[in-house]
Formats: C-alpha cells, structure tokens, sequence
C-alpha cells in the first residue's frame, strides 16, 4: 500500500492493551451519547416535576447500552441544562 494512502489509516487507530482502539469515533459516540442523556433528562422533567438524579440517569432505557462511564477525573452533573462533565 502507499505511503500517502497507509498514513492516515494508521492515525485513525490506536493498539491499547493488545486490542484496536478508535479514539476518535469514540470520542463522537460519547459526545451523542451526552445528548441523548440530556434529552432523557429532559424528557424526565416534564414527565415526573424533578430532575434525575445519576443513579437514574445510568438505568434508563434510553442509556442503556452506551459508554456512559465518565472519563477518569471527571463526574456527571444533571442541571437544568442536561447533563454534562465537571472535573472532580
């Protein structure tokens, strides 16, 4: 394969631990994944009066099955506005 071809391949992958890594696309994933959480929370709000708490947040249907898990040195802060990160 050429060079100019290979090159951008190789940087869109990373090998952590014995197995390929995107870091990127995982990057976007959690980035939709805070959106869909954010508008489950908001959704919650109409429906019960009160905001979620994170407990709640990580059992909902409309979560399940996604990386929620933040990333080391941060936490989920549930406001008005949705869901976002904070640094510990």
């Amino acid at each position: 394969m050429a060079p100019e071809v290979l090159e951008p391949v190789l940087g869109c992958f990373e090998i952590a631990g014995g197995r390929l890594a995107f870091p990127q696309l995982d990057a976007l994933e959690h980035k939709h994944a805070l959106r869909v959480a954010s508008l489950w929370v908001r959704q919650y709000r109409i429906e019960r009066g009160k905001l979620p708490d994170v407990a709640e947040l990580m059992k909902n249907a409309w979560t399940g099955g996604r990386n929620l898990a933040p990333p080391p040195g941060q936490h989920y802060v549930i406001d008005d506005a949705g869901v976002h990160l904070e640094k510990d």
